[in-house]
């Protein structure tokens, strides 16, 4: 490729076309590091929000989509401490949200 363009253009090579990837709706959970199986890396949009108390102290949960399976979304719920926000807005159901999780269990796609 690179000899049939250096002969049509008299060019050694030409510069890239870059595309621009806008990822700011995207969805998905992935391992935060290679070599530590328990932490992700997750993005994807509130679909609820709901209202509990853990340790004694108040916690919001947003169950947040991060993978659409066929139609249907797997889902994550992340418990936050409402203290976490202070003074910022709390995010709503379909705004996007990210940020790394500790995963207690196992993700497969192989029957257990």
């Amino acid at each position: 490729m690179r000899e049939a363009e250096r002969a049509a253009t008299g060019q050694p090579w030409s510069h890239p076309d870059y595309v621009e990837v806008d990822a700011s709706r995207a969805q998905g959970l992935m391992p935060a590091a290679q070599d530590n199986s328990d932490y992700y890396i997750f993005q994807g949009p509130v679909r609820t929000i709901r209202k509990t108390d853990f340790l004694d102290r108040p916690f919001l949960v947003f169950r947040t989509a991060v993978f659409a399976l066929d139609g249907d979304d797997l889902a994550v719920d992340i418990y936050v401490d409402r203290a976490r926000f202070g003074s910022r807005s709390v995010p709503t159901a379909g705004d996007m949200v990210s940020g790394t999780l500790w995963l207690h269990g196992h993700l497969s796609e192989e029957p257990l």
